[in-house]
């Protein structure tokens, strides 16, 4: 069925099936009945949008058929709807994984320079070919790669959430500005020695790393790079590291000893560090000189790839980046990745190209930042080549021809830092002409000038030669529901309910409620006294209702009221009342409880007079003094706490009355 059909069918599929003529989607106005549109019929429409997007959402579904079919559908009915189509995939994955072929030679259509590597498995002999894994290299992002950004790179692995599952390892390079530059990514059973050999020989082969002499590569200590490049510089992830610490030494101590030695740029800081490590941790201390320092410290880095990164968060951010897309059939995903890739070569040069500047952001950032800093040093030329820079209890020796200094910064980030800002400035120079090329404007306006070709939709797509590829035996699916967040390590906190992530407290610096100081908390203030009172906090919500007050009225009562108070009345009629109240009122007879109805007939009650009228109800009982005559008050002020404040926005002095209230 189609969009075109205008009928709808029922439930039921026999002969005497009832078939319900309804007008065609785009002439419909007003919604249909839900008992009209069956399961069957929006799998059929639906079904294949459904298998490339697992993940659709319910209320989004809902709103498309409504958009579409001009019916209201229930949220159950999708959930029905979504379940049967998802279990007719292991027969769509036979034709999904049939034109793998086919979409290997679109790649090649488009760029004949372009890798695509497919390799399959049997079973048993005689058995047809099923996928095992496929490699997939884009001719012009080797080329960016080659050509204008640092030789330094990323490998990592993540989850194919998809029904039959898998791994997904990808190569990722940085541009310029310290982005991600996605160059190389392959679809494999698992991650393990033999898929990552087959991974890293192709891509030798592609970007011509040959032994790995002057190349950095960053991973979780893979086997595999040091036995194909023994030459390459194999660096360590740190974060990767200090978690299989913090399992077996729990301690925040022995964690920031970690990371002082990580990042200590030259040698005697990072021994310093180590023995800092010792005294917290002798046992952590043992397993770390057990590694290479050059593997995982900034100060035995090399200064050849102009990166001191020491972990490798640039492979999680493009992990990250296509996590919808891995959970979709693998064509669609690989399609969609392309997609992706497109879109954002173009946005990146286009966001530089309407920049006004000579070096990339990220660089300009660090270079004021080191000019900031550059404050309180002092250089002194030795009239050749080199500077001795002093300041801040440290003296250093800069030599700008071969743009080194003892810190060893400016040689592993090719930005100067705070001692060669220094420097340049005693020599009367830009500081940007000392930047390294890698972070210049002209070059990362060379790298995004390579582009993707365009893809041709799946209907045309040549056909290929060689054997029809099988899907791999899908995974058994575990009890309850997947998980979509990665295990997370015990020191870096739980998870809370919905997108938000609650970190834990450790290595975060604490601010008082109270004083605003760093150190402590609102409960630990030091000059807290026994009768403090915190200030209140704001309610949340929505405001109250405001009275509308009268600005002449406020005015008014405010002028009688100075007025009572410049001639003395409002003093004199204080006292009058005051004797008035303190007089001795006779005794009147206590009402009885009793109700008293008014016009009912009812009798008076026994202590009442026999002669006289019932009294309503809420009347006052005023004694004989008073019954002589009227009592005059004076006009007291009593405004309402908005009043006040009105009356303060306007600027009128309002004074409370202080005579007491009492009836009269």
């Amino acid at each position: 069925m189609s969009l075109s059909e205008d009928y709808l069918m029922s439930e039921e599929e026999d002969e005497d099936a009832e078939v319900c003529y309804v007008e065609p989607p785009e002439k419909r106005k007003t919604s249909l009945s839900p008992g009209l549109v069956t399961v069957k019929y929006l799998v059929d429409l639906f079904g294949d949008r459904i298998r490339k997007n697992p993940n659709w959402k319910l209320c989004d579904m809902k709103e498309e058929f409504k958009r579409i079919l001009k019916v209201d559908v229930c949220e159950a009915k999708c959930c029905r709807v979504r379940q049967k189509a998802l279990s007719a995939v292991e027969e769509k994955m036979q034709e999904h994984y049939a034109n793998l072929r086919r979409f290997g030679g679109e790649l090649l259509r488009s760029n004949k320079n372009n890798t695509v590597k497919i390799k399959t498995t049997r079973l048993q002999e005689g058995d047809e070919p099923r996928f095992q894994r496929i490699y997939i290299c884009y001719d012009s992002l080797k080329k960016a790669w080659r050509n204008e950004c640092r030789p330094v790179l990323g490998l990592d692995g993540c989850f194919f959430k998809s029904v039959c599952g898998g791994q997904l390892l990808s190569t990722v390079g940085r541009d310029g500005n310290n982005s991600i530059l996605p160059i190389a990514m392959a679809v494999v059973e698992s991650e393990c020695y033999d898929s990552w050999k087959w991974f890293l020989e192709l891509l030798i082969e592609d970007l011509d790393l040959g032994g790995g002499l002057g190349k950095t590569l960053i991973s979780d200590q893979r086997k595999a790079i040091r036995e194909l490049m023994p030459y390459v510089e194999h660096r360590f992830c740190t974060r990767h590291l200090v978690s299989n610490l913090s399992k077996v030494y729990p301690s925040t101590l022995v964690s920031n000893c970690f990371w002082n030695a990580a990042t200590a740029t030259y040698p005697r800081a990072f021994k310093h560090a180590m023995k800092e490590l010792e005294r917290a941790s002798k046992g952590a201390a043992k397993n770390m000189k057990g590694l290479d320092s050059a593997t995982w410290s900034k100060a035995y880095f090399s200064t050849h790839s102009m990166t001191d990164s020491t972990d490798n968060n640039m492979s999680e951010c493009f992990n990250s980046w296509i996590l919808k897309t891995r959970y979709m059939p693998i064509i669609d995903m690989l399609v969609e990745i392309h997609d992706m890739l497109m879109i954002r070569l173009h946005q990146k040069r286009d966001w530089m190209a309407n920049r006004d500047c000579i070096i990339v952001p990220k660089a300009k950032q660090m270079l004021d930042l080191a000019v900031k800093d550059s404050v309180g040093y002092k250089a002194l030329w030795d009239e050749k080549e080199s500077y001795t820079v002093k300041g801040k209890g440290s003296s250093v020796c800069v030599s700008l021809k071969n743009r080194t200094c003892s810190c060893r910064i400016w040689d592993l980030t090719g930005v100067p830092c705070s001692h060669v800002v220094t420097a340049i400035q005693e020599s009367r120079q830009n500081p940007i002409d000392y930047v390294a090329k890698w972070f210049t404007k002209e070059t990362y306006m060379r790298c995004y000038s390579y582009t993707l070709e365009a893809l041709k939709g799946e209907e045309f797509w040549d056909d290929v030669e060689g054997d029809v590829v099988l899907p791999p035996l899908i995974v058994k699916k575990l009890r309850g529901r997947p998980k979509k967040l990665r295990r997370r390590e015990g020191w870096e906190g739980s998870v809370s309910s919905g997108k938000k992530l609650r970190m834990a407290y450790t290595g975060r610096v604490m601010h008082c409620g109270i004083c605003r100081e760093k150190g402590h908390n609102r409960s630990a203030y030091p000059s807290k006294t026994s009768d403090h009172q915190p200030p209140q906090l704001k309610k949340r919500g929505r405001k109250g209702r405001k009275e509308d007050v009268d600005e002449d009225e406020i005015r008014t009562e405010v002028e009688l009221q100075d007025e009572e108070e410049q001639t003395g009345e409002a003093d004199l009629m204080e006292e009058a009342l005051r004797d008035i109240i303190d007089e001795d009122l006779p005794q009147m007879p206590t009402p009885s409880l009793r109700r008293c109805h008014v016009g009912t007939g009812s009798n008076p009650p026994a202590s009442t007079p026999p002669n006289a009228p019932p009294k309503a109800r809420g009347c006052s009982q005023l004694g004989s003094s008073q019954s002589q005559g009227p009592v005059t008050r004076t006009k007291a002020v009593n405004l309402s706490p908005v009043t006040r404040k009105k009356a303060a926005s306007l600027k009128f002095p309002v004074k409370p009355f202080s005579a007491p209230r009492k009836n009269i």
